[in-house]
C-alpha cells in the first residue's frame, strides 16, 4: 500500500543501530500482542504506550501534544505492517531455536 512505502522510505533514513532496536522492539511489541486475550495488550494498547516514546518529536512543543493520535496510529501500522517494512534481506539466515523436550 502506499503508506507502507512512505514509511519505509522514512524508515530508511534513520541511522542502522537505531533500526536495529526498533525492529526488535516491534516485533517484541507483535509478539506480545499475539497473546491480548491473556494480557489486554492489543496492539492498540501497545502503540499507546509505546508510541509517544518511539516516535518523540526532536522538540516538544505545546502544539505536539495533539499529535497523540497521529503517533499511536502510525505506532499501529508498524507493529502490524513490521515484516513488510522491514523484510529480512535476501541472503539472510532464519535462526531455528530448539526448545527443551518437556517429556
Amino acid at each position: 500500500s502506499e503508506i507502507t512505502k512512505e514509511l519505509k522510505s522514512l524508515l530508511s533514513e534513520i541511522p542502522q543501530s537505531h533500526r536495529k532496536v526498533l525492529i526488535y522492539l516491534l516485533k517484541l511489541m507483535r509478539d506480545v500482542s499475539q497473546y491480548s486475550e491473556e494480557n489486554l495488550m492489543t496492539v492498540q494498547n501497545l502503540a499507546v504506550v509505546f508510541g509517544p516514546n518511539i516516535l518523540r518529536p526532536r522538540e516538544e512543543s505545546p502544539g505536539s501534544l495533539g499529535d497523540t493520535t497521529k503517533v499511536c496510529s502510525i505506532t499501529e501500522i508498524l507493529i502490524e505492517r513490521q515484516a513488510a517494512l522491514f523484510p529480512p534481506p535476501p541472503n539472510a539466515r532464519v535462526k531455528s531455536v530448539q526448545l527443551p523436550s518437556t517429556g
